[in-house]
């Protein structure tokens, strides 16, 4: 098959074919990995509103919408190649070679660019729910069961790097569990943003036939309508650069814990012992035992961030309406979403193989941590005095407090002896 926009079947030029070449790119690779599923659902649902406007009659709505099914069950029927440029042209082709001009009359009242939409939003839409939602809910339930574990062992809080206050590690622990519980809430907010069903919105003005935007919402399982036809184009991008934005939330979440790990293990600290299974060694050094896992994840977190940052300079400047720059950031889409999973995955693996050492972070405890706390303690006491003053004054003896004491005495709520 020609290409979907060819209108004379020439034969190429070299130069032509050259410059194909140049703005296919590897597009048509991404599209039959990663989105050809989801235009087959909306090819079929798009069917439906062609038959709805007596464009189909029932037994051609039905023939066509029993070989898009099959190829959603058999998604190899459909071969996606560089000649076709992307997926919409292989599902026409397909639907041509199988069902004559029937398959023809597919493109009625549609775009490539509507198509590209609808698709991509509804890619965003089952990764965000079971690719990144469903193992992000899987860190939140280990952290609030590591915190409740340990929720009295002591631990060290840090500021600029040096202790600062006396905690608890369950404290330490759901600190991340109220984090990625943040990152989730954020993602389910960019889910009900997106969830808006652009199919029908054509090349951004609408289209001549009466398509039923209201059922194709439904059978799609979108919220709602995306209403205004150029705003469903100019929407492309911007609705990407939030999917991606929650994603870089969830990878500064998890590079966090990752770096904290990787310092407090090391021998200067040794707060916290590394299975075998999970540490791996160096090819010179026998005594190493390396966290490369978090070093990747923190590594991957930067990936992600820059794949943001260059969905953003890609929508810098770009004028109303379809622009072929926004094809490039399909694959910012795919990688993240691929790697942001991959290390949500790992992520709970690691989990389990890390085990806090209680003995070796109550050795690093120097005295003059609960300078603080006895500080507002003397000034709670009695309402004389003042912080300035006694801050500045705190003696040695004044720092007569166990552990138990200063973590219980901790009542504002949020705070260790209190959350």
């Amino acid at each position: 098959m020609s290409k979907i926009w060819d209108k004379n079947n020439n034969l190429m030029s070299s130069a032509q074919e050259a410059f194909n070449n140049f703005t296919t790119g590897k597009d048509y690779i991404l599209d039959r990995e990663n989105f050809l599923y989801y235009d087959l659902k909306a090819s079929i649902a798009h069917a439906g509103a062609l038959h709805l406007a007596h464009i189909y009659t029932s037994d051609e709505f039905i023939k066509i919408k029993d070989l898009l099914n099959a190829a959603i069950l058999d998604i190899s029927l459909v071969d996606v190649t560089k000649e076709d440029e992307d997926c919409h042209t292989a599902i026409e082709r397909y639907l041509t070679l199988n069902a004559g001009d029937l398959g023809k009359k597919i493109h009625t009242g549609r775009s490539r660019n509507d198509q590209s939409l609808t698709m991509i939003r509804l890619y965003m839409k089952a990764n965000l729910m079971n690719s990144i939602m469903h193992p992000l809910s899987k860190s939140i339930n280990n952290f609030k069961t590591m915190s409740s574990e340990y929720h009295e062992q002591v631990f060290i809080g840090y500021s600029h790097t040096q202790q600062a206050m006396l905690t608890t590690l369950g404290h330490y622990y759901n600190a991340f569990t109220e984090q990625l519980e943040d990152d989730y809430e954020f993602l389910k907010y960019i889910y009900k943003h997106i969830d808006k069903n652009p199919l029908g919105s054509g090349a951004g003005f609408g289209s001549p036939i009466y398509l039923d935007r209201n059922w194709t919402t439904k059978e799609l399982g979108f919220r709602e309508v995306q209403m205004n036809s150029l705003y469903c184009q100019n929407s492309r991008g911007k609705y990407e650069l939030l999917y991606l934005h929650g994603l870089s939330q969830v990878m500064q979440t998890l590079q966090k814990f990752a770096t904290d790990m990787l310092l407090y293990t090391t021998r200067e600290f040794a707060f916290f012992d590394v299975s075998d299974e999970l540490s791996q060694g160096s090819s010179m050094m026998p005594q190493k035992k390396n966290l490369d896992v978090f070093e990747i994840i923190r590594a991957k977190s930067a990936e992600v961030m820059s794949l943001e940052n260059r969905v953003q300079l890609i929508m810098k400047g770009l004028p109303s309406g379809y622009n072929r720059d926004l094809q490039v950031i399909k694959n910012a889409l795919v990688e993240s979403t691929d790697s942001v999973a991959e290390c949500l995955n790992i992520f709970n693996l690691a989990l389990k193989f890390i085990q806090p050492n209680d003995s070796n972070i109550r050795k690093a405890i120097k005295n003059d941590i609960y300078s603080a706390d006895a500080a507002i303690t003397k000034c709670s006491r009695d309402s004389s005095l003042n912080f300035r003053d006694v801050y500045k004054n705190i003696l040695e003896e004044d720092l007569d407090f166990t552990t138990g004491d200063i973590l219980r005495a901790r009542i504002s709520l949020g705070s260790p002896g209190n959350y």
